[in-house]
């Protein structure tokens, strides 16, 4: 239950066997590649690689973008569940590698992106034929081209006008300009189509008292022979372009049978480039290469075996992290601590030789998400809906360690809710009188004490951390150190708890209240000397004197673990209340509107409390472990162990029956 050993690995070997080592270490997961400290690649290597980059480069954008096809005109319409976890596809081993050999992937890519450009074309064509024939819909009872109604002497205009000023605008028209020609065309949506013929010597003042009114001038695509046939064409024409997208959708739905075969490439080609990026890490001559990297201690002996299988002209060193290396962290910890390293890891990764925090925060908190829900029914429910989507092909190995992890909390919050009372925040009188007689403490019926326990749980888990300080100070540096820097805490913290507990009316007997004076008084005493390590003696006092005013802010991390109590209540309050709402009489007195929303509603509001108290019971309790727990021994800073491995993450390698 510590951060696993790792060597660092070097191999030299001839560029003959680059490929078929590349491919071992991909399939065998056991190697991070490092890059070297000098990395020499001759030319033609460098040339090499860069080709190879982009020709896997534009196969991988040919892939997506036909993936992106199939997804947005494919025949299987993708379900809401689609949408935020991917389906992955089952494929062989044996097969996974030689389906791009086999699979068309350019010629298929051009016969698509053909297909999308005149789709596109057609889309743009048809909304311009909209627009167009939106356009001219108000006048088709014009039988005349407008374009070619311009005398020597008149014109003619088509204008919008708003119907309410209308008759204000034609009334002005007549006395104004009496010579001018009107005729209304149409009306639709408030508005008044018309044509007006004038005069072109007074064209310019009609437009000038045109500006008093909602008045528009409307100019017209070009139309053939008449408004009317102009529409008719561009409504054969729309639908010969409907048509053709049609026939070209079929050819691209046509594309949905090579789904599988375009998932499979995508990973095949993601791990292809995994593979050239580390082929820039190598330092290569003309003859060998140099590849360098990091694999678990214990695996050294399968790698040689590895390694051995393929070449036996091949050098292999292995050595211990030197004091410069910043090795990979790899968390070992027994299997059912797995889902707890997902909480570890979002703080992030402790050094080399730090203590690995996760066994040692995992029961503080399992109790923590357990008492935020502590309801019988809620935990089951959680428990078990966890446990079904683990079991699905959908998810990853990180996300099925999280959905672990709410399997352990809601069997947490069962337990719990069996000693609180609380099953699906019924009262407890309603209980069968085994259930009640398990009852150890009612959150409801007595927060202050439901506080003071939350409360205290965390001083033990401060307590706890600060311990473990001592305890990582011991191993990486010395015992005596340990004993100066660490001891006066651990001192002066549960002397001056119990000495705030006196205070606030706890009875203590006279022995354990002089105790707590004695270390309370040696605690602060030590942290005043022993805290500072460096200066004067008058700067080390002054220093440890703010580091004992310091101390105070334990109490503060104490009193934070209050927050359980508060999200343990509500979560009961707020089921209180959905019982009430839907099964009291204080709103419905019908029994059977009371049956049917017992039936529909009622487990509908239960699963968003849930869901929301479940939200809540992983964000609080992880917050006290970055920042209450973490903080009094943990650092933190070290990087994930990330070796070279195939990209599976849209599929699902199945082993052979005979392997």
């Amino acid at each position: 239950m510590a951060v696993a050993k790792v060597k660092k690995v070097e191999i030299i070997a001839h560029n003959d066997d680059k490929d078929a080592i590349l491919k071992a270490l991909e399939e065998a997961s056991l190697l991070q590649v490092e890059v070297g400290e000098e990395i020499l690649v001759s030319e033609e290597a460098v040339l090499y690689l860069q080709e190879k980059k982009e020709h896997s480069q534009e196969s991988l954008s040919k892939a997506n973008f036909l993936l992106r096809l199939i997804k947005q005109f494919g025949v299987r319409k993708e379900t809401l569940i689609d949408s935020f976890v991917p389906p992955k596809v089952l494929v062989k081993k044996e097969d996974f590698e030689s389906v791009l050999e086999s699979f068309p992937l350019d010629d298929i890519y051009k016969e698509m992106e053909a297909a999308d450009v005149e789709i596109r074309n057609a889309e743009a064509s048809l909304e311009t034929i909209a627009e167009d024939s939106n356009s001219l819909a108000p006048w088709k009872e014009i039988d005349f081209d407008p374009h070619k109604t311009e005398t020597e002497h008149t014109l003619t205009v088509l204008a919008k006008l708003a119907e309410k000023q209308e008759q204000a605008f034609l009334s002005k028209l007549d006395r104004e300009q009496p010579l001018a020609h009107h005729e209304i065309v149409h009306r639709s949506a408030g508005n008044t189509y018309m044509v007006v013929n004038i005069f072109k010597n007074s064209y310019d003042g009609f437009i000038e008292r045109a500006k008093d009114f909602e008045f528009e001038l409307v100019s017209l695509p070009e139309i053939d022979k008449s408004i009317k046939n102009t529409i008719k064409v561009m409504t054969a024409e729309a639908s010969k372009l409907r048509e053709t997208k049609r026939d070209l959708l079929k050819v691209i739905q046509g594309l949905s049978e090579y789904e599988k075969e375009l998932i499979i490439s995508r990973d095949l080609l993601l791990s292809d480039q995994a593979k050239l990026n580390v082929e820039e890490q190598m330092m290569t001559t003309k003859s060998i290469f140099v590849l360098q990297g990091w694999v678990k201690a214990k695996e050294e002996k399968k790698f040689r075996t590895m390694l051995s299988k393929i070449t036996d002209s091949s050098v292999l060193t292995f050595k211990n992290p030197g004091a410069k290396d910043n090795p990979p962290i790899v968390l070992e910890n027994a299997s059912w601590l797995k889902p707890f390293e997902s909480v570890t890891a979002l703080y992030g990764m402790p050094q080399y030789k730090e203590i690995d925090p996760t066994p040692y925060m995992a029961p503080f908190f399992l109790l923590f998400f357990g008492l935020v829900i502590s309801d019988v029914i809620y935990g089951l429910v959680l428990a078990l809906l966890s446990w079904l989507l683990q079991k699905s092909t959908r998810f990853s190995a990180n996300t099925k360690n999280m959905l672990g992890l709410f399997i352990y909390g809601g069997i947490a919050a069962a337990i719990l809710g069996v000693f609180t009372g609380n099953w699906l925040s019924l009262p407890t009188q309603v209980l069968p009188v085994f259930l009640q007689s398990l009852i150890v403490i009612e959150p409801l019926s007595a927060p202050t004490l439901f506080l003071v326990i939350t409360i205290i749980l965390g001083l033990v888990q401060i307590y706890f951390g600060m311990f473990l300080k001592f305890i990582d100070l011991y191993l990486g540096q010395s015992f005596f150190k340990a004993l100066k820097i660490q001891l006066p805490p651990l001192m002066l913290l549960p002397g001056l708890t119990l000495l705030i507990a006196a205070v606030l009316g706890l009875p203590l007997s006279s022995q354990i209240f002089q105790l707590a004076v004695i270390l309370a008084l040696l605690g602060a005493v030590g942290i005043v000397i022993f805290s500072a390590e460096s200066g004067n003696i008058f700067a080390r006092i002054g220093t440890g004197l703010y580091n004992l005013f310091s101390m105070t802010s334990l109490l503060g991390d104490a009193i934070s673990y209050g927050r359980i109590m508060a999200l343990g209540l509500a979560t009961f309050l707020i089921g209180s209340a959905i019982n009430t709402i839907f099964l009291s009489d204080a709103l419905f007195q019908s029994l059977a509107v009371k049956v049917v929303l017992g039936v529909t509603i009622l487990p509908i509001a239960h699963f968003l409390n849930l869901a929301v108290t479940t939200i809540a019971a992983f964000v609080h309790p992880a917050r006290l472990q970055y920042v209450e727990f973490f903080s009094k021994f943990f650092e933190g800073g070290g990087s994930r162990f990330k070796p070279l491995a195939l990209k599976t993450d849209n599929i699902i390698l199945e082993k052979s029956a005979n392997r």
